[in-house]
């Protein structure tokens, strides 16, 4: 019996960070424009987000009375640090890399505060089909962070656990979204068409000196096929031996992932 041929490719983050704009220049230009920059659809090109807004046809409280619904414009993005159980009703919404569309089921979304630079960030891209997208946000594990900003109250209702973070506001300076480089989109969009063209098994090597974002590119690229393949699990063999994504150090994991990566 022969073994089943496989399509190789090895990734290096420097090479695909060499080209994008630094964290510090990134941080610096969102800061001075107050809006969102994140990577668009096409060849390398970014695309404006603005930000989300409170008002009372975006947010208001579920009828179940612990939950509250947001309705999301298409390009926009609202960032956010806490957790929450999100539950897409209508429309689609992108979470780094994953894209959600309406389900019975819920996806549970942590934002450590102790990560203030690399917040989750909702966003429905604007193109020919897009409509806004609503969800429902409810509480979940209110008390695995300590929040010391508590709920932030979102019009006539607050959701324990849960912050937003408004760019306009001085006082969120410290917050920031975790932004994707444009290089990380396109091999993603390569990779992924990849996968799904070929009938063979496609094997990913991410390789790089340490914190170059090895295995938050590979998050990345887990959440793009896992949100549109759910019964086809993709493997994530763990070969760091220091830092470890799913198990202690020391240890070399195999783990099937069926579902986005949406918590640390």
């Amino acid at each position: 019996q022969t073994r089943p041929t496989t399509t190789k490719k090895i990734l290096s983050m420097s090479q695909m960070t060499s080209g994008s704009l630094g964290l510090k220049e990134r941080m610096l230009r969102r800061r001075k424009m107050r809006f969102e920059v994140l990577s668009g659809p096409g060849k390398g090109e970014e695309t404006i987000f603005t930000p989300f807004r409170v008002t009372p046809t975006t947010v208001r409280p579920a009828a179940d009375g612990q939950s509250i619904r947001i309705i999301l414009a298409p390009n926009q993005t609202l960032t956010f640090t806490g957790s929450v159980a999100l539950r897409v009703l209508s429309g689609s919404l992108n979470i780094f890399g994953a894209t959600l569309t309406p389900s019975s089921d819920s996806f549970t979304l942590v934002s450590p505060p102790w990560e203030p630079r690399s917040c989750l960030t909702l966003s429905v891209p604007k193109n020919a089909q897009s409509t806004p997208c609503e969800f429902s946000v409810a509480p979940v594990d209110t008390n695995r962070f300590e929040l010391p900003f508590g709920g932030r109250p979102m019009g006539p209702v607050a959701l324990p656990g849960f912050r937003l973070v408004l760019p306009q506001e001085p006082a969120e300076a410290e917050f920031l979204p975790r932004v994707v480089p444009a290089a990380w989109e396109k091999v993603r969009r390569g990779l992924l068409g990849a996968m799904e063209q070929s009938h063979q098994a496609v094997r990913v090597m991410v390789a790089g000196p340490r914190d170059v974002g090895k295995s938050t590119f590979a998050r990345f690229l887990v959440n793009g096929w896992t949100s549109n393949h759910p019964n086809h699990p993709i493997a994530w063999l763990d070969a760091d031996l220091g830092q470890c994504e799913f198990s202690p150090p020391g240890f070399i994991s195999l783990h099937l992932l069926t579902s986005p990566l949406l918590t640390p």
